[in-house]
This record gives structure tokens, C-alpha cells and sequence, in this order.
């Protein structure tokens, strides 16, 4: 028998086996690596596909968000090289090296893009400089990096000489060609293992594998057909549902995220009927599902045409525009979670290569203007038994694990209280192989608190010194901004970029969580005053996010005058 290879395929078939051998060689030496002096070169690279990247407004900005990474040095043995997509000004080099002096056991940073500063340095930014050749072309950062030789060089003579390898974001094929030009292991599957599972029907595979329960759902819609037929046997099965999500294979952001009411399909109050007539035993039977399926058939396409909405209108006007990007590069269809207190939470995992698996971050998501959106996290996370969430995610990453997928995953999760059992369910909602903004943040926040975060244990752990100390930093937010963190409580906050300033982060960290989310609202609501005079047009979702915070404030207060009341009884 003869192989045939057509030349095009040759150099993904050489990078595939190269980086398969350095993935065996970093698993055979991981435990000596993790516990040695290394360097780890962190690209945050959105390897979107073009289409997607140059719908993406300020695509360099997003693609900094994982500045944190930086404070990954509170590990004394960890030096990191950190690919920035655009050049930082002095006001932000100098607010990181402010907060980095904070703690006495890091140096200061080489922010240089062009030469080193002198002194031991434990983390170095740099710039490619093809930013400054392709500023409209919205480039992922790997390719940029990929045409930047003298910053390859640069990279070259920082880690000769020690264990380096690099961590990206979302894959693409020029990772591996970075990766061979600095002759440095990826920690990560292939780009083509990444693209694959961090679909929305690839989540699905690995939580079928991984025996954690996720909504009825199907994934792998790619026809018009194969949507009608398909949901019309979901909602037959599952009959109670009441809302069914059409989510686009692609990650990030609800924008991808359509959904239809049941209550509007005009025999669905009929089938209801006889469902209930018959019970959930007979129910079960193909006879008597055979008639109701028939009509729902019938009913859905001009169901689905009247009523389907997008959930972000911005983005897609109508359902037709959702369905026809939907159809193009496929999706699932799955049920809502029956219950109208729905929690979402991510779990950060490193699946590292000799099989271990360890949690690193779990934050309870913070909704924005509906459940599909998360803006915030609130670490560490409450709303599952740390012990149940512990199972699901050492599950989790043992089926990523057999599907060759090595480095940093985050799980999305959701949980509700089932209205007929009483009992918590937890159900596998998405899967992302790339290394998050939540976690970059969290080892911001681990940083500036010394703290420990503890996910098997769900606790963040933080040990107060007996002298009182203080860390004060002035960075220019349109007014001066006075940023203050003492006593290891207080705001910290993440800035991207050094002259639009569309998009910041925040940390606060409180005893409780009622501290840290009021001292959250008290923040946006100064800075909203600040930089939104009334003569001023723009957008902000500041408004939004201090009426969700004041919702979750409500419930604690209620949750806690219920358990006052109980405990005097």
C-alpha cells in the first residue's frame, strides 16, 4: 500500500510529530520541571479564524487581557515572558511595577521592548514589533510574533540556557511556528485537538466522556433539516422543557447564543396534556411519543421563525442572520435549565503532562444584562460542595487527558435546585482549552493578597501580618485615581491599554462577600460618575452591573435575616 501526501499537508504533518515529541519529552520531565527554575512564555493569542477576528472591535486589547499572567512570579522559581499585542505606556509599566514591589520577594520588571534592563528580572514584556507594520489587520498575536525577528531573537537569548515553554491562548497554526523557530515545547494539545473541543459540541464529547451530566441537548448541527428533526425529538423527550438555547459551536460571548419559548408552539399545550395524562412511564414508549412528534415537526420551522430571538440584537439582528452564521460553522441545541435561579461557575484546570490534574481557580460568574454573559467572577466559588465540584473536574480532565489534551482548560458549569427532587443538579455547560481571563485575574488577586487559593478546600486563605502595611499606587483614569490596598483588603485594578481605556478590570477583596461586592458596586458607581458627563455619548455596562450586584445583595440579605429568624427559633 502507498501513502499519498500532497506537499501542502507536509509541514502540518512535520509540526503535528514535533510537537508530540515535545509534549512526551515535557511529560517524562514535568515533575522536575514544575519544581526547577523555568521560563514560561506566555502568548495570549486569539487564533480566531479571519472572519471572526476582523469582526472584533480593538482586537489588540482583547487579546491583553491576560496581563496578570505577569504575577505568576509570586513563584520564586518562575520567570515569564510576557507577548504584549500593543505598546504600553510608562502610566501602566510603572502602575505593574508598583504593585509588584508591593511584595519584597519579587523584583522589579523589564518592560523594555527593545533592550534589557540591568539586574536579575523575574518577568519581561515585549512588544513584536510587526504591531506597528499591521495595525489594522487584526493579526493574532502568534502571527505577529511569528514575523517579529528581532524579538524572536530577543526571546532566543532570554531563555538560552534554561527550561522554558510556551503557553497560548486560542490555537493556531503559527503557535507551532513559533514554537519550532524557538525551539521551545508548547504546553497544550495541537491547534487542531484545541479547535476541536473547545466547540460547543466538542464540550459535549468530553462531558459524555467524562459522565457529567450536561442539558438534553445535540450537538453537530450543520443543516436546516438535521435542526427541525432533531429538536423536534429533544422536545418530544423533553417535554417539559420550556426554553430551548441554539448555541453556535464558536466560544466567548453570548452573541452566539439564540433561544425560543415552547409556550409559543401552538400544540404544546396539548402535548403537555397528554403527557401528563399518561405519565413519564408510558410517556417513555416510541408509540406514544410517535403523534406528538409528527406535530411538533409540523409546527417548528415557522415556530422557530416567528419566535427565536438572538440573545444579543447588536450582534445579530434577527433570527434568519443568526441561523444562517449557525448553520455555516454548526452548533447544539439545548435545553434551559428548568429553574429561574440558575448559577454559573468556571473551574481553571491544568492538565499537565504527566497526568495530573489540579485545580486552579473557581469563581462563581457574575451575570451581566442576561444569564448568557458573565462580566465578573466571584472567587472563591459557593454555590456547589467543594468535594462534588472536586469529582467533576478530576472527571473532566481525565477525559480531556484521553483526548490528548494537555495544559490549562476552564469548565463552565451550572447549577440549580431540581423543583421536583429538592436536590442540586450540576450540568456541564461549556469547555474551553485555552488559558482563561479569569485565571489571569486570579493570580493578580493572589498576588497583591499573598493569599492561597484553595479549590478542593473552596477557600481563599490570606495571612495578615502582624505589622500593618500598605501599598499605595496613583494611575490616570481620565481624573487621577487613588488605588489603595492595605491590610491585604481593599481594589485593585487590571488596566489593558495606555490611551483608549475602553476596558478595565477590578479586583476587591473583603472578609465577605457582601464586603467585596458592595465595595464593587460603590467603585463602578464613583467611576461611571467620573468618566460620563451628560453632554458625553458612549456605552457602558456599569449601570447594568451595579443593578445585578444589588439583586445578589438582596438574596444575602434574605438568605441571612431566613437564618437569623431560624437560629432565634
Amino acid at each position: 500500500h502507498t501513502l499519498l501526501i500532497k506537499p501542502a499537508n507536509l509541514p502540518l504533518a512535520v509540526a503535528s510529530c514535533t510537537l508530540m515529541i515535545e509534549l512526551i519529552h515535557l511529560a517524562a520531565n514535568w515533575k522536575h520541571i514544575k519544581l526547577s527554575k523555568r521560563t514560561i512564555i506566555h502568548i495570549p493569542s486569539l487564533g480566531f479564524s479571519l472572519s471572526q477576528r476582523l469582526h472584533l472591535r480593538r482586537f489588540d486589547i482583547l487579546q491583553n487581557i491576560q496581563i496578570g499572567r505577569i504575577f505568576d512570579v509570586r513563584d520564586e522559581n518562575v520567570e515569564v515572558i510576557y507577548i504584549c499585542p500593543l505598546r504600553l505606556g510608562e502610566d501602566v509599566l510603572q502602575y505593574y511595577n508598583s504593585l509588584l514591589t508591593c511584595d519584597e520577594t519579587v523584583e522589579g520588571a523589564d518592560t523594555s521592548t527593545t533592550q534589557a534592563s540591568p539586574g536579575n528580572r523575574h518577568f519581561v514584556i515585549l512588544t513584536p514589533e510587526a504591531v506597528d507594520h499591521f495595525p489594522t489587520h487584526n493579526m493574532c498575536l502568534s502571527t505577529l510574533l511569528k514575523y517579529s525577528p528581532r524579538t524572536l531573537r530577543r526571546i532566543k537569548n532570554l531563555i538560552q540556557g534554561k527550561q522554558a515553554y510556551i503557553v497560548g491562548g486560542v490555537g493556531h497554526m503559527d503557535d507551532l511556528a513559533v514554537a519550532d523557530e524557538l525551539d521551545v515545547p508548547i504546553l497544550g494539545p495541537e491547534p487542531a485537538v484545541q479547535q476541536l473541543y473547545s466547540t460547543k459540541s466538542g464540550g459535549r464529547r468530553i462531558f459524555a466522556a467524562a459522565k457529567v451530566d450536561a442539558p438534553p441537548g445535540q450537538g453537530d448541527i450543520y443543516s436546516l433539516a438535521q435542526l427541525h428533526e432533531k429538536l423536534g425529538e429533544l422536545m418530544t423527550l423533553n417535554i417539559t422543557v420550556e426554553r430551548w438555547h441554539f448555541r453556535m459551536n464558536q466560544q466567548r460571548g453570548d452573541h452566539v447564543t439564540a433561544y425560543c419559548d415552547v409556550c409559543h408552539l401552538s400544540c404544546y399545550k396539548w402535548a403537555l396534556q397528554r403527557y401528563r395524562y399518561f405519565g413519564p412511564d408510558l410517556w417513555s414508549s416510541e408509540w406514544m411519543q410517535e403523534f406528538v412528534l409528527s406535530r411538533y415537526l409540523n409546527e417548528i420551522p415557522e415556530w422557530l421563525a416567528q419566535y427565536a430571538q438572538p440573545a444579543k440584537t447588536s450582534s445579530y439582528p434577527s433570527w434568519s442572520c443568526f441561523l444562517k452564521t449557525f448553520l455555516r460553522q454548526g452548533g447544539v441545541v439545548e435545553a434551559c435549565p428548568p429553574s429561574q435561579s440558575v448559577t454559573h461557575l468556571t473551574v481553571d484546570l491544568l492538565l499537565e503532562p504527566g497526568g495530573e490534574v489540579t485545580m486552579l481557580s473557581c469563581g462563581d460568574q457574575l451575570p451581566g444584562s442576561c444569564q448568557l454573559k458573565a462580566i465578573g467572577a466571584i472567587v472563591p466559588q459557593t454555590c456547589v460542595h467543594p468535594e462534588t465540584l472536586h469529582s467533576i473536574c478530576m472527571s473532566v480532565g481525565q477525559a480531556c487527558l484521553q483526548h490528548l489534551i494537555v495544559g490549562y482548560v476552564s469548565v463552565g458549569l451550572a447549577t440549580f435546585v431540581d423543583r421536583h427532587t429538592a436536590e442540586q443538579k450540576v450540568l456541564g455547560i461549556d469547555l474551553d482549552v485555552a488559558y482563561s481571563d479569569q485565571l489571569a485575574m486570579t493570580q493578580m488577586m493572589l498576588m497583591t493578597t499573598g493569599g492561597t487559593l484553595n479549590c478542593h478546600a473552596g477557600s481563599l486563605e490570606v495571612q495578615m501580618s502582624i505589622r500593618k502595611t500598605s501599598c499605595a499606587v496613583k494611575v490616570h483614569l481620565l481624573t487621577y485615581f487613588l488605588i489603595t490596598f492595605q491590610q491585604k483588603k481593599g481594589t485593585v485594578f487590571a488596566f489593558y491599554d495606555s490611551h483608549e481605556r475602553c476596558r478595565i478590570g477590578m479586583i476587591t477583596v473583603s472578609e465577605d462577600l457582601q464586603g467585596a461586592l458592595v465595595t464593587f458596586a460603590q467603585n463602578l458607581s464613583f467611576i461611571h460618575q467620573e468618566i460620563s458627563p451628560s453632554a458625553m455619548e458612549g456605552e457602558n455596562n456599569f449601570k447594568e452591573l451595579i443593578k445585578n450586584i444589588e439583586d445578589v445583595l438582596q438574596i444575602i440579605n434574605q438568605n441571612k435575616n431566613q437564618l437569623d429568624d431560624e437560629t432565634t427559633a
